[in-house]
């Protein structure tokens, strides 16, 4: 996999708009790719750091659905 080539233009990152305030988006990347593509590298490190720095949560889509559901 390592040796998989990715087309960068066809990558995505896409606002939810169920969620409020614009704060929820899909980056639509397959999680292994992202772990083992030396390409991708680099957006792997700034996930990261943005996941370090407590600027971002990874979570499942549906994981964020409970709050909405129950209007916490």
């Amino acid at each position: 996999m390592r040796t998989q080539t990715v087309d960068l233009a066809q990558l995505k990152m896409e606002a939810k708009s169920y969620y409020p305030g614009g704060l929820v988006f899909e980056f639509d990347i397959q999680k292994e790719l992202l772990k083992k593509n030396e390409g991708l590298k680099e957006i792997k490190e700034m996930i990261q750091q943005a996941n370090e720095a407590g600027m971002l949560t990874r979570q499942e889509i549906v994981s964020m659905l409970p709050p909405l559901l129950c209007d916490i």
